[in-house]
């Protein structure tokens, strides 16, 4: 595939008395790549020591109206929501409204093992309460509003998974119920909660989102099915604090930023948050980078076809924000990866994206149910025109857009997702990071 490359003069900035750059030059001709591939569309910010060094935008807000986005365009951020939602939750800490060690059978006595699942648990996933948006349903009422009330009667339903404290379970259910404690705490809504911290922060793109509001600068966000396809529009008044908040890349390092920097939170409420468990902190997870020991905290996004990504590394004062709009194989995990290696003077390899050569009607020998005794869920493969789609049948998640990396082997990048088809034998074998099985066609 022919890419064709607009260079400007070469030009490096300089962000460290250390002599380590970015090379600007680098990460546009990547962006370029990934807008003409159809990979991409959102917006980056990098900020060192609190100044911009390097932003990127491109794609569109709108396709059908073909507005384009801006600096200034806002996001969906899904679960780095959980970030706002646990600083407010430990500031309540700091203040003593609330306690780390309180079981929460004080505001929701009717979910199972209340009277042992601490504030805590919630915060780092170790509560054991089962992760609402994982119901069979979910998909055929989360664009319909629904009440407190109702979400906390569907998460008093719940059986436990297992008991609290023994080992973790990412659970956006836990972020609800947090949601619920501080209304409950504060006597004020969750809106008005985070419309005021963002306010004290000089956060002026942040806020809990409702309906797409192009006249607030939001957009609609895209799945790529042969081409960009509007994604449905999850009801806010569902994910509350474990996912509804609209932002934009720069708000989001001068938030992390704050944070990390002592505006936000007492010493020891940040510790508590970096502190990781089988995986996760409390609102952060830890990211590597490459064979260094260079760590940073922050966290992911998705709702609907958004994708986002917050991460900061203290050591080098280095925040990096990325959100998007639409995302296929080239995902933020690894645009942050391309930041870096720019950053600690690294080569990037700029990516050759292969196009789909299958038909619709080459694309049936795969399509079917597969089952198999060691996975939990039948996995459901379909097509739209010449895409091929998966669906795992009772996880409320909608059908994903496949990739073919080669012959009858097809990927979901954004989930290091793997199908290896054998129409012969009529299986599939279906892999996520450890994690492989086969699965026989029904």
């Amino acid at each position: 595939m022919k890419i064709n490359l607009i260079f400007s003069l070469v030009f490096l900035l300089t962000v460290s008395s250390f002599g380590q750059t970015i090379d600007k030059n680098k990460l546009d001709s990547l962006f370029q790549i990934l807008s003409e591939n159809n990979q991409f569309m959102g917006s980056v910010d990098v900020a060192y020591k609190g100044k911009s060094i390097y932003s990127n935008v491109t794609g569109l807000t709108d396709l059908e109206n073909k507005i384009e986005a801006t600096r200034d365009t806002r996001y969906r951020i899904g679960s780095i929501s959980k970030m706002f939602t646990t600083a407010l939750i430990l500031q309540a800490v700091d203040k003593k409204k609330i306690h780390l060690d309180e079981t929460i059978d004080k505001w929701f006595p009717k979910i199972k093992n209340a009277s042992t699942i601490k504030i805590r648990h919630l915060l780092n996933h170790r509560s054991g309460i089962y992760n609402f948006v994982a119901v069979a349903d979910y998909m055929d009422w989360n664009t319909q509003e629904k009440s407190r009330e109702e979400l906390l009667q569907m998460i008093e339903g719940f059986e436990s998974e297992f008991k609290p404290n023994t080992k973790a379970s990412y659970s956006n259910s836990n972020y609800v119920l947090l949601t619920i404690v501080l209304e409950k705490t504060y006597k004020k809504s969750y809106t008005e909660l985070v419309a005021k911290f963002a306010k004290k922060l000089k956060l002026k793109n942040t806020y809990v989102g409702g309906a797409t509001a192009f006249a607030k600068q939001e957009c609609y966000s895209y799945n790529y099915l042969g081409s960009w396809s509007k994604s449905t529009e999850t009801d806010m008044s569902i994910p509350l604090g474990a996912g509804a908040i609209i932002s934009t890349p720069a708000d989001l390092n001068s938030f992390v930023r704050q944070l990390f920097g002592g505006k936000v939170l007492r010493e020891k409420s940040l510790q508590l948050m970096q502190t990781i468990e089988d995986g996760y902190g409390s609102g952060l997870f830890k990211y590597g980078y490459a064979d260094t020991d260079k760590v940073s905290y922050g966290h992911t996004g998705g709702i609907d076809g958004f994708r986002s990504m917050l991460a900061y590394l203290e050591e080098d004062d280095l925040s990096i924000a990325i959100c998007a709009n639409g995302v296929r194989e080239y995902t933020p995990g690894k645009i942050r990866i391309a930041i870096l290696n720019t950053y600690y003077q690294k080569e990037i390899d700029f990516p050759v994206f292969k196009e789909n050569t299958l038909s619709s009607d080459d694309l049936n020998q795969y399509i079917g149910t597969y089952t198999s005794p060691e996975v939990p869920f039948k996995v459901i493969i379909t097509k739209d025109k010449n895409t091929l789609l998966v669906e795992m049948s009772g996880t409320g998640q909608p059908p994903i857009p496949l990739t073919e990396e080669e012959k009858n082997i097809f990927v979901f990048a954004p989930a290091g997702l793997r199908l290896g088809f054998n129409p012969q034998a009529s299986e599939v074998t279906m892999s996520q990071g450890p994690n492989k099985a086969i699965l026989k066609k029904e």
